[in-house]
């Protein structure tokens, strides 16, 4: 099923959609932070197929939106951004529960915005979540981070993730990753605090959040450090909650040869009775 490219009328900002009259739930997806909706067209349209209305927005600064890349104010805009779209997307469809999908670092943000709006929200999905990091900038830069915020905040850095295989062995899709035009390979300051600033809101909190959580992981992840995610996921309430394991997976999840099981799974956990 093809998605629909637009403008949300919430945001002004970019998104794929693809909206079921006859839904049975909502999505909400979120891209990682080098990525945008773009890569994950396989996991929207299973979802949408089997019933589903899916919106998968392209974060300010990414992906289809050329302005200001990316850039963004602080925190505090990017789940305002978000609260807009879910709304937008509950209005559309009133009476369907909605489920927030947030992919690598797009978990983190999604994590964040479920401690902060359960109530909008039926379950929490993280896929590769990138709540903690193998992968940063060198020493050096991240003291120069915080100075650059407030003598010049739009300062770019670089994404420490440009090796492909990083998030794939799929030959087809390192191909894909480093040909793609929409890809992000710089942040600016401001937005690396501003992602900070979501890990400290992440720290002191995670235990109050109270959906329940499927998560997923990858055992051969490069990016994430999946010691740290599992230990945020022990710390969670243990009811409703669930973790799928993929012990000769790689980071994009949506990337492998046969990303079959975990498009099943995912159907699976939003559809339960289908």
């Amino acid at each position: 099923m093809e998605g629909l490219v637009q403008r949300s009328g919430a945001t002004g900002l970019w998104q794929r959609a693809w909206y079921r009259s006859d839904c049975q739930a909502l999505a909400v997806m979120l891209h990682g932070i080098q990525s945008h909706s773009g890569w994950y067209v396989g996991s929207a349209s299973q979802l949408a197929e089997a019933g589903v209305s899916v919106v998968a927005p392209d974060r300010r600064g990414s992906g289809m939106n050329a302005a200001a890349r990316g850039d963004t104010p602080n925190h505090r805009v990017l789940l305002e951004d978000l609260r807009r779209t879910v709304r937008e997307v509950r209005t559309r469809f009133p009476g369907r529960p909605l489920h927030l999908i947030g992919i690598s670092w797009g978990g983190k943000l999604a994590a964040t915005f479920a401690l902060r709006y359960p109530q909008l929200l039926r379950t929490l999905i993280l896929v590769a979540p990138g709540l903690a990091s193998q992968r940063d900038l060198g020493i050096r830069q991240k003291c120069w981070v915080p100075f650059w915020r407030f003598w010049e905040p739009a300062r770019p850095f670089p994404i420490p993730l440009s090796d492909p295989e990083l998030f794939t062995a799929n030959a087809e899709r390192r191909r894909y990753i480093a040909a793609d035009p929409l890809s992000l390979r710089q942040a600016s300051a401001r937005f690396l605090l501003a992602s900070r600033g979501l890990d400290v809101l992440l720290r002191h909190k995670a235990c109050a959040l109270r959906l329940p959580v499927l998560l997923f992981l990858a055992g051969r992840d490069r990016i994430v450090d999946n010691g740290v995610v599992r230990r945020f996921f022990a710390a969670l309430p243990d009811e409703g909650k669930r973790l799928v394991y993929y012990p000769e997976a790689h980071h994009t999840l949506e990337f492998e040869p046969d990303p079959r099981p975990f498009f099943e799974e995912l159907v699976r956990w939003v559809l339960p009775m289908r």
